[in-house]
């Protein structure tokens, strides 16, 4: 985590970080449901996949993105690496983008069931406004499966 941390300071990029131990694993389901205020089900939610290349190439950029996203709403991430494996790409079903990315960030904004006017609103500026935010350093982006925007 020392490195991760480190590099989250030296880019200036505002956190959170905690860490717990729990005796089982029903303890920490538990525990990280305790508060939770939020589902993704309830979520209009948008992704981009973000190129390796970004982050080395473009960082100050791309690290502006996240600033501007994580203050707006929530975020999250998933890192992967595809570059290399056992299995050739034409034998399985994956986005040929998703081969060369760092991470997926989806992004989201709430959808209020009393208010489709506040929904749609929010559906509006997870276009075009949060993801356009990416969209620029990704011009040639894609999602990963259902996490495209849905507009």
């Amino acid at each position: 985590m020392k490195p991760m941390l480190e590099g989250l300071n030296a880019i200036g990029l505002d956190y959170q970080y905690s860490s717990a131990q729990y005796p089982t694993f029903l303890a920490t389901f538990e525990a990280q449901q305790e508060g939770a205020s939020w589902n993704v089900s309830d979520q209009n939610v948008g992704s981009r996949l973000t190129l390796r290349d970004l982050a080395t190439q473009h960082t100050e950029e791309l690290a502006d993105a996240l600033r501007y996203l994580s203050s707006q709403t929530l975020v999250a991430g998933v890192g992967y690496n595809l570059t290399r494996g056992n299995v050739s790409p034409e034998s399985v079903s994956v986005n040929p983008y998703i081969r060369s990315d760092l991470f997926s960030l989806t992004v989201g904004t709430p959808i209020n069931y009393n208010n489709w006017a506040l929904t749609k609103e929010a559906q509006h500026r997870l276009t075009n406004d949060l993801l356009a935010s990416l969209e620029h350093l990704t011009p040639k982006g894609a999602a990963y499966l259902n996490e495209a925007d849905l507009q």
